[in-house]
Formats: C-alpha cells, sequence, structure tokens
C-alpha cells in the first residue's frame, strides 16, 4: 500500500512538471508562433541549482538560503534574475541583494560587490559574458567573499579557467567545462572535440561542439 501511494504522488509530481513545461511551450507559440525553449533550461537550471545546494553544500531544503544577485543589466540577465529569485523566494530562500552592473561597459564591480557582501549571502548568482563573470569572482574573493558562485549559461567554466583557474569556483554551479563531460552523446563529438584542441590549442565550448552537430547532418547528406 505505501509503495502504492508512493508511485500515485511520483506521478502526480512529474505531471506537474510535464504540464508546466507543455503550458509553457503552448502559451509562447500561441501567442508568438515562436517555438522558444529557453523556459526549460531555467527550469532545469533552478531544478540543478537546489540538487547541489541541498546535496553538496548541505543545506537543508525547507530552509531558507541567502542568495545575493549580481546580474548584468541586459535583458537575458534581467530575465535569469527575475526568474531565479521568484523561485528562490517560492522554495523559502531569500535573496538578500540585487545589484546589476553593465556588464559590458566596467571593469570595476567591487562598489556591487561591497553591498552583496554585506548582506552576507550564502551563494552569488551571477549572469552574463565569461570573462567578466570570472573578473567578478576575482574581484569578490579578494573583499573576502569565501560562499559559492551561481552562473547562467552565458557564462561557461572552461572560459573562466583561464582567468581565475577552475580551483577559484570550485563548488561553483555553471556550465560544466566540455573537457569534464565523459559521456558524449556521439563519438564523432568526441573525435571532433579532441581535433579542435589539436588545431587551436583551446578546450572547445558548448556552443561550438552542439553548432557543429546540426552542420554535420545538414552537410553530410550533401556530400
Amino acid at each position: 500500500m505505501t509503495l502504492f501511494l508512493q508511485q500515485i504522488i511520483n506521478g502526480i509530481m512529474l505531471g506537474s512538471v510535464y504540464s508546466l513545461v507543455a503550458l509553457g511551450l503552448t502559451l509562447i507559440y500561441g501567442i508568438l508562433h515562436i517555438p522558444n525553449f529557453a523556459h526549460g533550461h531555467k527550469y532545469m537550471f533552478a531544478a540543478y541549482v537546489t540538487f547541489f545546494l541541498v546535496s553538496i553544500f548541505h543545506f537543508n531544503y525547507w530552509v531558507a538560503i541567502a542568495g545575493a544577485m549580481i546580474p548584468g543589466t541586459h535583458q537575458y540577465a534581467k530575465d535569469w534574475a527575475d526568474d531565479l529569485e521568484t523561485y528562490w523566494n517560492y522554495k523559502g530562500g531569500e535573496v538578500v541583494a540585487r545589484e546589476p552592473a553593465n556588464y559590458y561597459g566596467q571593469t570595476d564591480f567591487y562598489p556591487y560587490l561591497t553591498k552583496a557582501i554585506a548582506a552576507k549571502p550564502d551563494v552569488m548568482f551571477l549572469c552574463g559574458p565569461s570573462d567578466v563573470c570570472a573578473n567578478i569572482v576575482k574581484q569578490g574573493q579578494q573583499l573576502g567573499y569565501k560562499g559559492s558562485f551561481l552562473m547562467c549559461d552565458q557564462a561557461k567554466l572552461s572560459e573562466m579557467e583561464y582567468t581565475v583557474g577552475l580551483d577559484a569556483i570550485e563548488g561553483s554551479i555553471g556550465v560544466i567545462p566540455l573537457e569534464q563531460y565523459k559521456q558524449m552523446p556521439w563519438d564523432r563529438q568526441q573525435q571532433w572535440r579532441e581535433s579542435y584542441r589539436k588545431r587551436y590549442n583551446y578546450v572547445p565550448t558548448w556552443e561550438a561542439t552542439c553548432t557543429m552537430v546540426p552542420w554535420k547532418c545538414f552537410v553530410g547528406p550533401c556530400n
């Protein structure tokens, strides 16, 4: 009987997730007539954030988690910050500081970091290009910040490595470096990754790898 009730609850939760995703796709496509899948990766990002905070950092799921935000002022960062703050508060967390900064027009982020760190956050959310996020991480640690970071998908840990090194962002959550992802979907992707690194002496990003796949599928039959 216990197993039966557990399966019913699991089915309701899974069905709710499917319904949420389906409603988002239907609403956007019905109004704009554009299949926008962006809300899906934001939903998954929030889910992974919760998972890592609970399993790795041992936060109590039901206890409020203090988070600070220093997102960019561009629209993509604003959307990310709005969605994440809504989800964060819904799950019982608290956004103790939100200090938007111009990622494309300045390099001194100490004033924003000083205000955010003064609120004593457990984690800090950043959203912008990899090199700028890496610079903010470096400046934050120079100011004594010991917490972790959450990065939106615009920032790549593999690119941030060239500025701060992966040790500086140990325990942070973001787009995993391609080199550390061993379960590539196709063997050809692994071959392409190795040839790219040998030719350019640079680790290929997810965008480069994922762009290669559809082009191979498109150009291959033409040959």
